[in-house]
């Protein structure tokens, strides 16, 4: 259970504390009330996994710049936002990808 969910409890709750149980009702509590600015955080708490975990990027150091996470996460449309507000780290992955491939037709 604890691999299946450590990305949410990683973004959402990144307190060791607790048992997985508890940490994930946590969890849900605190996206239940987020604000956008909760959501960016802990969209930023879980980027460098995501990083992390992308193959190929030609500009690897640029899109794990959170200054650079920061500025395009908050240029994104609303709709768009709420897609990535959950901070799964396979739909940051997503966006690392577009990210990178932007950077490359710049």
């Amino acid at each position: 259970m604890r691999a299946s969910c450590d990305w949410v409890m990683g973004a959402w709750c990144p307190e060791e504390e607790g048992s997985v149980f508890t940490r994930l009702e946590l969890a849900a509590k605190r996206m239940a009330r987020a604000t956008r600015e909760d959501s960016l955080e802990a969209i930023l708490r879980q980027l460098p996994r995501a990083v992390s975990l992308a193959g190929e990027l030609k500009h690897r150091d640029v899109v794990a710049d959170p200054a650079f996470q920061r500025e395009r996460l908050l240029a994104l449309e609303p709709v768009s936002f709420e897609h990535v507000s959950g901070a799964c780290t396979a739909v940051l992955l997503e966006n690392v990808y577009d990210w990178d491939r932007q950077l490359g037709s710049l």
